[in-house]
């Protein structure tokens, strides 16, 4: 079997080693940026208010992928 030809082979976190194998490989990226940057925003925002208010917020953050060598071009 070869990769990307028989078999496609995706990571899910991004890590500088997915660049540095053959073929490269493709990979989600989950944003952890954005999920610190959320989570901080979060935390200030209970840190400034009443700390017996706490209201339920739901945040979203996307992943996204990032198609390397390991994986074929897929058009849809």
């Amino acid at each position: 079997m070869s990769v990307p030809n028989d078999v496609a082979v995706i990571g899910y976190d991004n890590s500088d080693r997915s660049v540095c194998i053959s073929p490269q490989l493709t990979t989600i990226d989950h944003c952890d940026e954005v999920i610190g940057r959320e989570m901080l925003s979060l935390l200030m925002n209970l840190v400034d208010s009443d700390l017996n208010q706490s209201e339920a917020r739901q945040v979203t953050v996307s992943p996204k992928l990032i198609v390397r060598n390991s994986s074929p071009e897929l058009s849809c």
